[in-house]
């Protein structure tokens, strides 16, 4: 019976973490630096598969280690993917 009402707890929980509220296209109001004043940003609505090619596209360098050379064409490859991504 206890185990019953944890089991029923736990499940309840996780209806209400896993609600479906569409806020993808919500504005965030986020602190600037200057004191007094907040900017509203439109955060981009999240494309799994746009983000698992972009985590592959890193992990097909091989081993990042700092100062290595996957690690400088990784990050050049993340330098130029923002600088394309802005220009949309």
């Amino acid at each position: 019976m206890k185990i019953k009402n944890i089991l029923l707890i736990v499940i309840a929980a996780l209806l209400f973490a896993c609600n479906n509220n569409n806020n993808q296209n919500k504005n965030t109001n986020i602190q600037s630096s200057n004191p007094g004043k907040s900017v509203s940003v439109n955060p981009p609505a999240f494309n799994g598969d746009s983000a698992y090619s972009f985590v592959k596209a890193q992990v097909d360098f091989g081993p990042r280690i700092p100062g290595s050379a996957a690690h400088a064409k990784c990050a050049d490859y993340c330098y130029y993917y923002k600088q394309i991504k802005e220009l949309q």
